[in-house]
């Protein structure tokens, strides 16, 4: 198989950057509607059902008991996502710091040593428990070192189905300082359904900093589980470990000021490729000279106006099956 990627830019739109406002259920239910979004800032239990195609932020914090989601059914659709990345304890912050030379913050595993620093015994050590995982994630070394995961907790008595994004990682840090670990999620349910992606990752480190140490995932299921997606508590990179593509080609399905080519963000700091089409039918391929192992894709907004890439697809094309997947 060669290595040809295609990213399909499903949304390019002008919208205005707004607060979300706090989670509030209505007619024992919690909706919260695609490009809609809302702060979980206390529990919300006893629903009827939650039902979430946007976003949802759990904004607990260290010291406080984290709000939890508790309800006969919740459904995560593909375009939801419930997220708690970098609510845990901030830099040099946490019962799993990073150690002042730059390491990453620890929890469920060890956070990564700042290049050629050894940790000692003492130092970002890993904490809490498995069964229940209630703790929020350490931050990284360093004074810029990133945030801790937050802590996520959904209950139901029926069905949890999780099609979207579960996420409590913890954040990349600031220059030569380690990543934040991360955090908790504890789902407990009599049916575990979807194929989405639930994750606690560790934040990656940036130059010599280290990365953060994986969180903690703990998913109960009293009678069956047929979930089919990706979970994930895996520590961060460091920055050694990424590295950018080099795009043989480029092409594009329009282009409004820049060529295809500048899809290509090494191209230049200030200018990218946008669509000239605001629908869904846009896309750029990037063609690869030899298969990779493509692990992120970034994207950039425009400089000028409130104008970004918001949802996308990626596709690859097998040259044994001769099409696209």
């Amino acid at each position: 198989m060669k290595g040809f990627l295609a990213l399909i830019f499903l949304l390019l739109i002008c919208v205005d950057f707004t607060k979300s406002a706090s989670c509030v259920a209505s007619a024992n239910k919690l909706t919260v509607n695609y490009g809609t979004s809302c702060d979980l800032i206390s529990s919300l239990t006893g629903l009827d059902e939650v039902s979430i195609s946007g976003t949802v932020y759990v904004k607990g914090s260290p010291g406080s008991t984290p709000p939890s989601l508790e309800a006969t059914n919740i459904y995560v659709y593909a375009t939801g996502r419930i997220l708690a990345d970098g609510y845990g304890y901030g830099p040099m912050d946490g019962p799993g710091k990073g150690s002042s030379g730059g390491s990453g913050g620890s929890y469920g595993g060890r956070g990564g040593m700042k290049t050629g620093i050894y940790l000692k015994s003492n130092e970002a050590v890993a904490y809490g428990g498995i069964e229940k995982p209630s703790d929020f994630g350490s931050g990284g070394g360093c004074s810029t070192g990133g945030k801790g995961g937050g802590v996520i907790t959904l209950k139901a008595t029926d069905d949890v189905r999780v099609d979207g994004l579960v996420s409590a990682n913890g954040n990349a840090d600031g220059s030569n300082c380690g990543g934040g670990s991360g955090g908790s999620i504890y789902i407990d349910t009599d049916y575990f359904k979807g194929s989405g992606m639930v994750t606690a990752r560790g934040g990656t480190g940036s130059g010599t900093g280290g990365g953060g140490g994986g969180g903690r995932i703990s998913i109960v299921h009293r009678v069956s589980a047929t979930f089919s997606g990706d979970i994930f508590a895996d520590g961060g990179e460091c920055s050694t470990d990424v590295n950018q593509l080099t795009l043989q080609s480029t092409t594009a399905s329009s282009a409004r000021h820049a060529a295809a080519s500048y899809g290509d963000m090494t191209k230049s700091s200030t200018i990218s490729w946008r669509a000239y089409y605001f629908n869904t039918d846009q896309w750029l391929q990037a063609s690869l000279s030899s298969p990779k192992w493509i692990t992120r894709v970034a994207t950039r907004g425009h400089q000028s106006y409130n104008m970004w890439i918001k949802t996308f697809k990626i596709q690859y094309y097998n040259d044994t099956s001769s099409a696209w997947v």
